[in-house]
């Protein structure tokens, strides 16, 4: 027996190796799952290294960690388990080394812009990216409006929203709604002389007449508002404050009368005493329900 095992003594250390593993692998695997479920967080491997490392594969490895960063994100939400602050910090550092090594890598800009600004609220980051986006596609509509919406949306900034807007419906392939939608930000924000130029300009260079209609309408609106409130500053400077109503102006001789809203509403002075509104909010009578101007 003894001779056997110094014979073969490297089969009996294997034999009792696998037996160790055998009792240490349940309590092994605990401890990995614990560990993991807690403490672990994908890694990133900066971009200046990924670089030299990928070699001419650059579009291969900007896949391969595209795929890591939504296997490893996706395995996290399909679990229903709650994400952190360095999720976040992953995924905008995936995103910004995946596009350092693949600069027109689309859907990694979108997943990265997507994911910080609905799960994290993270605008500030999710801009970037977008920014960062635009600078290597400059051409791509889409960059701009997502940024515009993340302004408006989030950031309940409308004059920032509808400058990315005004932008967005400079480029190809942008669809019809944007320009209006641009104009009605700026309306809300009451920007008034800036989507007036803004729509002058998009309705020289419409040839939809459907768009134009549409464009022009608007256009008209805003240009009756604009001049009822420089009416309002002439009552003011006549009379030495402000009047209560439109019919005030009408009264005092200041307008001939109240022009019609080429919606179908009716203008009126706000709380104010300065701004001019109108009942249309800026759409067709019937079709308004919750927005406002």
């Amino acid at each position: 027996m003894i001779g056997f095992i110094k014979k073969n003594n490297h089969l009996v250390c294997l034999f009792f190796l696998l037996i160790l593993f055998g009792f240490l692998w349940p309590l092994l695997s605990q401890f990995r799952k614990k560990f993991s479920d807690i403490s672990y967080i994908p890694y990133t491997t900066p971009s200046a290294i990924s670089k030299v490392i990928s070699l001419e594969f650059k579009g291969i490895v900007s896949d391969f960690f595209f795929l890591k960063m939504i296997t490893s994100i996706g395995d996290k939400v399909g679990k229903h388990e709650n994400l952190s602050k360095r999720h976040a910090d992953y995924i905008y550092q995936s995103s910004d080394i995946i596009t350092d090594l693949d600069p027109y890598f689309w859907d990694a800009y979108v997943l990265g812009d997507m994911t910080l600004s609905w799960g994290f609220s993270d605008i500030e980051r999710a801009n970037a990216l977008l920014i960062k986006a635009g600078k290597n596609r400059p051409d791509d509509f889409r960059i701009p409006y997502y940024i515009g919406f993340n302004y408006f949306y989030f950031l309940k900034d409308n004059v920032s929203g509808a400058k990315y807007l005004m932008k967005a419906s400079r480029l190809p392939g942008c669809p019809s709604f944007i320009p209006s939608l641009a104009a009605r930000l700026f309306a809300k924000a009451h920007e008034i002389r800036a989507a007036i130029v803004f729509l002058d300009e998009m309705l020289k260079k419409t040839q939809n007449q459907q768009i134009a209609k549409q464009l022009s309408t608007r256009l008209k609106a805003l240009v009756i508002v604009d001049f009822l409130e420089s009416k309002i500053v002439e009552y003011n400077t006549r009379f030495g404050k402000q009047p209560r109503n439109l019919l005030e102006l009408v009264e005092r001789k200041i307008i001939k009368g109240i022009p019609e809203d080429p919606y179908g509403g009716q203008f009126y002075i706000a709380s104010d005493g300065k701004r001019v509104f109108t009942t249309s909010r800026l759409r067709h009578v019937g079709d308004n329900q919750n927005t406002g101007m």
